[in-house]
């Protein structure tokens, strides 16, 4: 018996592999990554050509940091329109009163390079110059991160952050700033009579119901269970009344796990606005929280709002066309 073997050869094409290396490269991104200490609070994709930083509302990232100008820095992405190419980012300072520092250096013009990091105020970011794939998986992760996992709505603890960064904002601009609180009617009893699956449905067609009746830059977000918050920036009580009885009555005319379990479902509503009396996000969320209690105390199934007259409350009922004081 022979012992030679037969080696298979396999001859290596390096132009193919090359090929197949590129076509998996990802195109680089610029990314602006907000730091507070050690820890990353928030990442920004820089995905326009030009990039504002500064305490205005109508700046791409907002910051809440009493040193910064309104309109602080500009980024400009110069070869924005080439995405293969290697991104080339150059910071301007805005004449701002408090200056911009990279790498501890003040400076008024900055080519940007990756890891370089920035002080605007008391506020630092770091940019980088990620992979396009790197950046969708971040993304990714801070999506699973952000939501609730069953509606789809921002969770608690992003809640948390947005009602402080909006508090504070309405509060130095001097902007109207509605905040709602719902909850889900007799909500245990679906739970007991249909099982928790059939609270999960419930609860997830809720999700959508409240997307579905809210404006772009509104906020909702999962409470905690069957309640539920939205934060209606630049929006004054009775706006903010029109748009919650849209909701309330659009869930109230709503079947809800069709076609195999048709129920039905209500909600009460409590709404509070920014007033003089509030110190703290905590004293507009505890006021909306008092307006829901006099909702479910009235009957459920309709709206209360807060009214700083004595802690008062008025309310529209679910078939009154007009609202009821």
């Amino acid at each position: 018996m022979s012992n030679n073997k037969t080696i298979n050869k396999t001859i290596i094409d390096e132009t193919a592999i090359q090929r197949l290396r590129d076509s998996w490269a990802e195109a680089q991104r610029p990314v602006l990554m907000l730091f507070e200490g050690e820890e990353i609070k928030n990442r920004q994709t820089i995905d326009r050509a030009e990039f504002i930083i500064g305490r205005d509302a109508d700046c791409d990232v907002v910051i809440s940091d009493t040193k910064s100008s309104r309109h602080h820095v500009q980024l400009i992405y110069r070869n924005f329109d080439d995405p293969r190419s290697t991104p080339q980012v150059k910071l301007l300072d805005l004449k701002s009163t408090n200056g911009t520092y990279v790498n501890g250096e003040r400076v008024v013009e900055r080519e940007l390079f990756h890891r370089d990091k920035i002080m605007i105020g008391s506020t630092i970011f770091g940019f980088f110059l990620h992979d396009e794939s790197i950046v969708k998986a971040e993304q990714r992760l801070i999506e699973l991160a952000s939501n609730d996992g069953l509606t789809g709505l921002r969770n608690r603890a992003i809640f948390d952050l947005e009602i402080q960064r909006e508090f504070s904002r309405a509060r130095r601009y001097g902007r109207e700033l509605t905040l709602v609180i719902l909850d889900l009617d007799h909500f245990k009893k679906i739970n007991d009579n249909h099982g928790h699956p059939a609270g999960d449905q419930v609860l997830r067609e809720m999700g959508k119901a409240i997307l579905a009746n809210s404006r772009s830059n509104d906020f909702a977000a999962r409470y905690g269970g069957e309640e539920f918050v939205i934060i209606l920036p630049e929006t004054p009580l009775n706006k903010a009344m029109v748009q919650a009885e849209r909701l309330r009555n659009a869930v109230f005319e709503s079947t809800f796990g069709a076609p195999e379990l048709n129920l039905k479902a209500t909600i009460s509503v409590g709404l509070a606005a920014l007033n003089d009396s509030q110190d703290k996000p905590e004293d507009l969320i505890r006021q909306a929280d008092l307006a829901l209690y006099a909702a479910k105390r009235g009957g459920r199934n309709r709206i209360c709002c807060h009214t700083t007259e004595e802690e008062g409350f008025g309310n529209i009922d679910e078939t009154a066309s007009a609202f009821k004081w």
